[in-house]
Order: C-alpha cells, then structure tokens, then sequence
C-alpha cells in the first residue's frame, strides 16, 4: 500500500498557531512581574467565581503574596489550603490568605472572627504581623465583595510602591477597535491624567517631574487593568521576540478579527529630556511598532504617548511619520495639577470660539 507525505496548509497552519496564547499570563517571572502576576491571579478568580455567583455578598478577603524567600518563614501559619485556584466552593468571606508563590495553589488560611468590631483592622494588624516575620512589606489585593472591588497594593522600592483599584464585576469579552481606543482614554482618566491617580507617577509634579519607572508602571498597570477585562492568557507584557521585548501583545482571540493580533508601545514623554530627546523616543517608539507588528504579524499597531511636559499636544512630525506607517498615534496629556488641566480646557474654548467668530 503506497504512503504519501502529509501536506500542510501553511496559511492555515500559521493562522492556527496564531490562536494559540503563548503563556498563561501577561507577565515575565522574576522581580516585581511576580506581583503583577499575583494581582492577575486574583482579579482572574474572583471574576470567575462572580460570574459563577460564588462570591460572598459582602466581607472581605486580604490575599497576601508570599515570594520564595519566605515559604519557610510562613508555611505553618494557619490552616493548609491547597489548589484555591480550582475551588470555587470555598467560603472566602472575612479571611486572611497567606498564597505561597503568585499561583495560589499553595495557600495557609488565617480565619478572622465574624464578630470581631473592625474586621478591616484586624486583617490589616495580622497583615502586618506577617510582614514583621518576612522582614518586608508584601504585595497584597483587598478584596471588597460589598463594593465590588480589588485593591492591589505592590511593593518593593519607592519607586514601586503603589495601588491600584480593580473592578471585578467586569466579564471577559472581545473588543472592537473603538472599545479598546475607548479602554486607553478611561485608564488615561483615571490613572494618568492627573496626580491624583490610582498609580502615582508623579515625582514632584510643582517640578513636572516623573519617576524614573513611571513608563513602566503604565504599561504595567495597564497590562493588569486590560487583562481583568479580556482575560490573563490574552496580555503579553514583553514578550521576546526578533526585534526585542514588545511593551504590550494582545492576542487575536480577544480582538475583533479586523483588528487583532494587537501590538503597543509605550513612551513617556519628559519636560527635562527636552524637544529633540522627546521627539527621538517617539520615533523609535514609531519604528519598534513596525517591528514588532512584523514579528507578529499583527494587524493593528498603536503607539502610546504620555506626555508630561509644560507645553502639551502632538507632535506634528511623529503624527506624519505614523500616518505613513499606518501606526495609530494616541497622545495621553497629563496635568501636574487639577487648575493646570482647567486652564488647558478655557484656553481651548477660547481658541475654538474666536475661530466660530471668523
């Protein structure tokens, strides 16, 4: 009996291997990705559970990340709890869970008296009891069933200590262009645009200074926001590819076919770097899109632009250069004070009405 070689469709080979998620997380092991990771793992399984209707009405749930390091230090504390992750049976309401590593399949669980006055409080004095025996503070999520609401707390380094509120009520979905356009100008809203957001990017904002890792801390934020809403194993914070690290992959199955595989760069613009420096990292930003759409054949490609400086707007040139290379160029204005914004808007007005008046 002849044999004859099995052919493949290479088109449909690749659009296949296309689908397939790379990883089951948006972040890279190691250093703070493991927090950020830990904060996904939580927002994933209460989202779960909520649409489950598996989650208590009301309580709380402190969730407190515990690195490597420090198993030993922990592993006897409270009741052994293994693979959480799976189980959305279990009775979270008003528990301290001690998660050994960002997976949550190795847990020890601290039960807080129901009775108890301030239950919040007593949380937070056994959070810092643990704290005291790792000799650090943890990255931890709060988790408010009555509010609907996660609120992460990352440590590590000044610079990298910050919040972040999520909701998780919100169900996995697949974005249109205009969804995903209309996500980056609500996070912009409320983490970016002014000081007062979630995640603290200003250093001295009188000064108009950023903190070093502020591009990061965007990306990141947005990675754990963005992933809440289209799913962990749909984000890829910098995955390595041909070209380098890509700040943000967003794969095609939680797109709109049009528009997915996505691709986005993140760039922060600085009033003490100057015009020319300023206007050089967008145009690398321009150039990596290009990059690392080709590697990824990805359909859309945005560059993602925040801009702190004391004159704010697009720059004209890198709007030109994008158009030519069919990269979206969205411009984030953000305002070292609530009047600074203000006086933006009346001077835009102003501007608007002498044009209506000819």
């Amino acid at each position: 009996m002849s044999t004859f070689p099995i052919k493949f469709d290479e088109k449909a080979l690749e659009n296949t291997r296309s689908r397939v998620p790379e990883n089951t997380f948006p972040f890279q092991q190691g250093n703070d990705g493991d927090q950020y990771r830990f904060a996904t793992t939580i927002a994933n399984y209460c989202q779960k559970r909520y649409s489950l209707n598996r989650l208590p009405k009301d309580g709380l749930t402190f969730f407190i990340f515990i690195p490597v390091r420090h198993f030993r230090k922990v592993e006897n504390i409270g009741k052994k709890l293994l693979r959480l992750k799976s189980n959305n049976q279990y009775e979270l309401s008003n528990k301290l869970v001690i998660s050994l590593g960002d997976s949550l399949r190795k847990c020890q669980i601290i039960e807080v008296d129901p009775q108890e006055t301030d239950i919040w409080n007593k949380m937070a004095e056994l959070l810092n009891e643990i704290e005291d025996i790792c000799d650090e503070e943890l990255c931890h999520s709060i988790v408010d069933y009555l509010n609907s609401e996660i609120t992460v707390q990352y440590t590590g380094e000044d610079d990298n200590k910050f919040e972040q509120v999520l909701d998780f009520t919100t169900s996995q979905k697949i974005f249109t262009k205009q969804e995903l356009e209309d996500f980056t100008n609500e996070f912009h809203d409320t983490e970016t645009k002014l000081p007062t957001g979630n995640i603290g990017i200003w250093l001295h904002p009188n000064k108009y200074e950023l903190l070093t890792n502020a591009e990061d801390r965007i990306t990141n934020a947005f990675a754990v926001k963005l992933s809440a809403i289209l799913g962990k194993s749909n984000i890829f914070r910098e995955p390595q590819d041909i070209h380098g690290r890509i700040d943000l992959y967003i794969h095609p199955s939680a797109l709109e076919r049009d528009i997915g595989p996505c691709v986005m760069e993140f760039k922060v613009l600085r009033e003490g770097d100057g015009p020319q420096k300023n206007n050089e990292r967008l145009h690398e930003g321009v150039l990596q899109a290009l990059d690392y759409g080709k590697d990824k054949h990805a359909k859309t490609l945005y560059l993602m632009a925040y801009d702190a400086r004391k004159k704010l707007g697009k720059i004209d040139a890198i709007k030109q250069l994008a158009d030519k290379h069919e990269v979206i160029y969205l411009h984030f204005e953000m305002y070292n004070s609530v009047p600074g914004e203000r006086k933006k808007i009346i001077a835009e007005t102003k501007k608007n009405n002498k044009k209506a008046c000819g």
